[in-house]
C-alpha cells in the first residue's frame, strides 16, 4: 500500500493552518493590518502511517504564546486514528517588525508547558 511522505504531512499542517486563521476570524484581521505569518520550525511526531486517499482530520489549537511567537499543534487522525502532530512555531510579521501575538491572538497565561520550552531551547542551541 501506498503512504503518504512526510512532506505531504507538512502541506496537510499548513492548510489546516489557514483553515483556522480564516475559522477564528483571524485571517481577515491579519490581512487588514498588513500582518503576514511566518513558520519559525515545525516538529512532527508520526504515530500511525497514512494512506493515500484516506480521508483525514485535522484538529488545531493554539498551544501557547511567548512574546516573539505562538505555538500551534495540529493532530492529524484519520477516523479515530491518531496519525501524527505537528507543533508549528510561528511568528507575525509587519514589514520587518515582529507582532507580538498578544496583540493577534490576545494573551496566554497558561505560560509554555515543559516539552515546549524544551522544543524552545533545542532550537536556540542549534
Amino acid at each position: 500500500m501506498k503512504m503518504l511522505k512526510s512532506d505531504k504531512y507538512l502541506q496537510l499542517v499548513e492548510a489546516a493552518q489557514l483553515d483556522f486563521l480564516v475559522k477564528t476570524k483571524l485571517f481577515v484581521q491579519l490581512v487588514r493590518s498588513g500582518t503576514a505569518f511566518v513558520n519559525v520550525a515545525q516538529l512532527v511526531k508520526f504515530m500511525k502511517p497514512i494512506r493515500l486517499f484516506e480521508r483525514v482530520r485535522v484538529e488545531s489549537a493554539v498551544v501557547c504564546t511567548d512574546e516573539r511567537c505562538a505555538y500551534f499543534s495540529h493532530v492529524l487522525f484519520v477516523g479515530d486514528r491518531t496519525c501524527a502532530e505537528v507543533l508549528v512555531k510561528m511568528k507575525f510579521k509587519r514589514g520587518s517588525v515582529t507582532v507580538s501575538p498578544v496583540d493577534i491572538l490576545g494573551s496566554n497565561a497558561s505560560g509554555k508547558p515543559p516539552h515546549i520550552e524544551r522544543w524552545d531551547q533545542t532550537l536556540e542551541a542549534m
